[in-house]
C-alpha cells in the first residue's frame, strides 16, 4: 500500500526527526555537522529543507536545497543546489515499481521548485546520488548530462617542473587577489558556482587550496583533498581556478598533482594513496592528458533546471559547465 504524503518546510523543531532520519537511513555520519556547514555557515543566504510527512505527521523524507549562486558568462546568477534526498525505507518499499512521477523524491523537489520561485532563485542544479538520478533524467524540464571522472596513478617518478616563470606556495590569504582571479576565471567558462574569496573559504575548510604565481601575480588557484572509508586511496581535484587556458592552467594543475605526488609518497605502506582524480571537462581534456590523466569507467550524474523561464536553457546546458566533485 503506497503510504500518503505531504510536503512542507522543515523548521527548527523538526531537528531531531531529520536526525534521527538521516543516521537511521544513510551511511553519511552526524548529521549535524552537514547540516551546520551547507546550511547555517553557508554565507549566502536563502538554503532550506523539504520534508515528507505521512498520515501520522511523521517524517520521511527530507530534501535540502543550499543557496549557491552560479555564473552564466560573467553574470551572478541566483541558484540552489539540491543535497542529501533522503526517504525512510518503509516509504521507499510502498512506492516500489510504481509511478515515478509521484515518487516522493520528485514530490520534495517540486515542492522545493515552488519555494525557490517564490524566493527568486532562477535556477536548481545537483550532482545527485546515482540512485536518484533517474527521477530526472527522464524528466522533460531537466538539462540532463554525466561527467566523467579522469585519474592518473600515484606516486609519480618524480616530481612535475612548472613552466618557467611560475611557482606555487599554499593559499595563505583569502584577499581581493582571488576574487580578482575569480572574476578573470568565470569567464572562460560558460557556467561555473561561485569561486569568490568568501566562498572559497567557507567551501573549503579541510582541503588543501593551492595558489599560483607568476613572477609576482596569483594566475590559478586550486584545491585537494583525500576523503576518508573507501575513498581514502585516492586525492580529489577540485576548484581550479586559474588566469587563461593556456600556461597558467597547465601551471595550477601540475602544482596540485605535485601535491598528489607528495601526499603519496609520506603515506604508510599498508594505506597507499594510489591515484589522483579529477572531473573532466573539455578545456582541462589537453592538459590532463599531457599529464598522463586518463578516463575511469565512472560518471557523476547531473542535471539543471531552469526555475525562471526567462533563462535560457540553452546558456545553461550541462555542456557549457565547470564542476568539481565537492560541487
Amino acid at each position: 500500500m503506497v503510504v500518503p504524503l505531504t510536503c512542507r518546510l522543515g523548521a527548527k523543531e523538526d531537528l531531531p526527526a531529520l536526525r534521527e532520519l538521516w543516521e537511521k537511513e544513510t551511511d553519511w555520519g552526524p548529521m549535524d555537522p552537514e547540516f551546520r556547514h551547507w546550511l547555517h555557515d553557508n554565507p549566502w543566504p536563502g538554503s532550506f529543507v523539504v520534508v515528507a510527512v505521512d498520515a501520522d505527521h511523521r517524517i520521511v523524507g527530507q530534501f535540502s536545497f543550499i543557496a549557491m549562486p552560479v555564473s552564466v558568462q560573467g553574470d551572478a546568477v541566483q541558484a540552489a543546489r539540491t543535497y542529501g534526498a533522503i526517504v525512510s525505507r518503509t516509504v521507499r518499499e510502498s512506492w516500489c515499481n510504481r509511478d515515478v512521477a509521484h515518487h516522493p523524491v520528485k514530490q520534495m523537489f517540486g515542492y522545493g521548485v515552488s519555494e525557490a520561485r517564490a524566493r527568486g532563485y532562477r535556477m536548481i542544479f545537483s550532482m545527485p546520488d546515482p540512485r536518484w538520478s533517474g527521477f530526472f533524467r527522464l524528466h522533460p524540464t531537466f538539462r540532463y548530462s554525466t561527467f566523467t571522472l579522469w585519474s592518473r596513478s600515484l606516486p609519480l617518478s618524480e616530481p612535475l617542473q612548472l613552466p618557467p616563470g611560475y611557482w606555487s606556495a599554499p593559499l595563505t590569504r583569502w584577499d581581493d587577489e582571488i576574487d580578482r582571479l575569480w572574476q578573470t576565471s568565470a569567464r572562460l567558462h560558460g557556467c561555473v558556482v561561485m569561486r569568490d574569496a568568501r566562498t572559497l573559504q567557507w567551501k573549503l575548510a579541510g582541503f588543501d587550496v593551492r595558489a599560483v604565481y607568476r613572477e609576482a601575480r596569483l594566475v590559478g588557484l586550486v584545491s585537494s583533498r583525500v576523503r576518508g572509508g573507501d575513498q581514502q586511496n585516492q586525492l580529489e581535484i577540485c576548484d581550479v581556478l586559474s588566469e587563461d587556458i593556456g600556461p597558467s592552467l597547465d601551471a595550477t594543475l601540475r602544482a596540485v598533482v605535485n601535491v598528489a605526488h607528495q601526499a603519496a609518497i609520506e603515506r604508510e605502506p599498508d594505506m597507499p594513496l594510489k591515484k589522483a582524480a579529477v572531473l573532466m571537462i573539455p578545456v582541462l581534456e589537453q592538459p590532463l592528458c599531457a599529464l598522463g590523466f586518463g578516463p575511469e569507467q565512472y560518471e557523476f550524474p547531473f542535471f539543471v533546471h531552469c526555475v525562471d523561464p526567462m533563462l535560457s536553457k540553452e546558456r545553461v546546458d550541462p555542456s557549457r559547465w565547470y564542476l568539481s566533485q565537492n560541487d
